[in-house]
């Protein structure tokens, strides 16, 4: 009993960990979107009234873009990386709107799961040789976040003299790397990120082949990413 006691501490302790590395890396893209919304509006020097309530609403509404945008973009990796490896499609959720399969028809139903801004559940393929494609499908979404992310600091060199558009890709940029990181290094918290859980189940094959009967069964393979306000 002891021994088992013991045991469950140093998982919790492990997990506990992984949650608070997963808390600080939001933090800190929290903290630098917020750094570089005021050196944007800074940068601006002196306005008019007007020219500043622009200033401070576009930053306000790109921000919110940036998240929404990297969010859908997460997900979006999820998914085509999942089709593109065998999976079928079940469900996407942004936010609490659903787009779900059922009997073969295409749904919108509106559902929350607390702790998460979006999510892509896909049914498995049919194991092989006791295997089934695990790692791009889970580490589609933080690839999605980082390509777009250079994509947009590759756009920002061609576009510095409009300001709103330089200031969108900028914070596209931040989001993106801040989600594709916090996702894709391996954490294992209360909810394992997609890099935990591509490790883990590419070294297992014990427990991918476990985990295939019930992912079968309730179509949930993949558990919510880190970014969990995603």
């Amino acid at each position: 009993m002891l021994a088992e006691r013991k045991a469950g501490n140093e998982v919790k302790r492990k997990w506990d960990w992984g949650s608070a590395a997963m808390s600080a890396m939001m933090l800190l893209m929290g903290m630098a979107l917020g750094f570089t919304v005021i050196a944007d509006l800074n940068e601006r020097g002196e306005q008019s009234l007007g020219a500043h309530l622009f200033s401070v609403t576009w930053l306000a509404m790109a921000a919110a873009l940036a998240l929404f945008g990297q969010l859908i973009l997460h997900e979006g990796g999820h998914l085509v990386c999942g089709l593109a490896t065998g999976y079928r499609f079940v469900s996407f959720r942004v936010g609490s709107w659903m787009l779900q399969r059922e009997h073969g028809k295409l749904r919108v139903r509106k559902f929350t799961l607390a702790g998460t801004g979006g999510q892509c559940l896909l049914a498995p393929p049919p194991l092989t040789d006791g295997k089934m494609p695990c790692v791009l499908y889970n580490l589609g979404g933080p690839l999605a976040n980082l390509i777009t992310a250079l994509l947009c600091v590759l756009g920002m060199r061609f576009c510095r003299e409009n300001w709103p558009l330089w200031v969108l890709l900028q914070l596209f940029a931040i989001v993106g790397i801040g989600m594709g990181l916090t996702n894709g290094i391996p954490l294992r918290g209360s909810v394992h990120n997609d890099g935990a859980n591509a490790l883990s189940l590419g070294k297992d094959p014990a427990a991918l082949r476990s985990l295939w009967p019930s992912t079968r069964g309730t179509c949930r393979q993949r558990r919510p990413s880190a970014f969990t306000s995603k």
